[in-house]
């Protein structure tokens, strides 16, 4: 992950090839680049392959019916100080859910990397993926005891 590459594996043989440069993602905004692929998420068909992008506060979908040769299809950008990393894929893989947080280990630690606490809804498309504007739950107001920083998940 850390090249910004999608590789296609071959189990048998152990070869790596890569099959997508992160690079050509086409961006819903010009003030974030880079990104490589994180966490993923694949639709029990097979046939899209859906990423987290911290670096660059977005998720997107890739065709992979022709393994050899991802196309994207789909992109949901969350805003300047977003920063998606978990993704879970409800059972009927018409939704997904994204938290936006990775991990900061505050005054003691080296890592430092935010998103902004929200969880997000993806609605999932065969061709696009959209987000649910009516899902709101923000880590930084939704509890009486303060902020929580939101990371891993589950869903039904």
């Amino acid at each position: 992950m850390f090249d910004g590459f999608v590789y296609l594996i071959d189990t048998a043989t152990g070869k790596a090839t890569q099959v997508f440069d992160c690079e050509t993602i086409v961006r819903t905004s010009r003030f974030r680049t880079g990104g490589m692929t994180q966490i993923l998420a694949m639709p029990q068909s097979g046939d899209r392959l859906i990423f987290a992008s911290f670096q660059a506060g977005q998720v997107g979908m890739l065709d992979v019916s022709d393994p050899a040769h991802p196309v994207q299809t789909g992109i949901v950008n969350f805003g300047v100080d977003a920063g998606p990393h978990f993704i879970a894929l409800t059972d009927d893989d018409k939704r997904l859910i994204v938290s936006d947080y990775f991990l900061n280990e505050d005054g003691f630690g080296k890592i430092h990397f935010e998103g902004d606490h929200k969880v997000h809804v993806v609605k999932v498309h065969k061709k696009k993926l959209e987000l649910d504007e009516r899902f709101q739950l923000d880590f930084n107001t939704a509890f009486l005891t303060g902020p929580a920083r939101p990371h891993g998940m589950a869903s039904k």
